[in-house]
């Protein structure tokens, strides 16, 4: 579509986080649609791609962005570079930036290094920890308490979490989204 079609009426959501933690699936559960491209490896979104939709008569644009990730590989440095500018980028131009964080392997220092950013650019933010499914999948897990514990988990991983909004999803199941 063109950006000229979206005016200041599109609130503008931008999934940003780690490779595969699940944004371009939460963009097609949010939609009911295949928009976006979903394979389970690294790269697979290598540019931000805008998805228009209406939800309870208001408009959204929803910008899924590469993963970020941290710089090892000399060979993929050029790729990396272009995620982080682009990811960079969505942020700025999003009203809304939903972190989307592994629920399974928790918050990481990527996921931290994207937060800090969200907040330097004094945008809206939302803690989308997805795949939740399978953490209450996983042996021995207290179903009724596992999410008020997760939430202590974060506050003491983000200090400033007490005014920041948290939803735990499985993008795969839609539930939540």
């Amino acid at each position: 579509y063109n950006h000229a079609d979206v005016d200041d009426s599109f609130v503008k959501l931008a999934m940003v986080g780690r490779p595969n933690v699940g944004k371009s699936s939460l963009i097609n559960s949010i939609t009911g649609e295949n928009r976006v491209m979903v394979k389970d490896m690294d790269h697979t979104t290598r540019d931000s791609i805008d998805t228009k939709f209406k939800f309870k008569e208001e408009n959204f644009v929803l910008i899924d962005t590469a993963g970020v990730r941290r710089l090892s590989k000399i060979w993929v440095r050029n790729i990396e570079d272009w995620s982080v500018m682009r990811t960079n980028r969505a942020i700025t131009r999003a009203d809304v930036i939903a972190v989307v964080v592994d629920g399974v392997q928790g918050i990481v220092h990527q996921d931290l290094a994207i937060i800090s950013k969200v907040l330097e650019e004094k945008k809206w933010l939302v803690i989308v920890v997805n795949k939740w499914d399978q953490v209450l999948a996983k042996p021995g897990i207290d179903k009724d308490k596992m999410m008020n514990r997760y939430i202590d988990y974060l506050k003491a991983k983000v200090e400033f979490l007490p005014w920041v909004s948290v939803v735990f999803t499985s993008a795969t199941e839609r539930k939540r989204v």
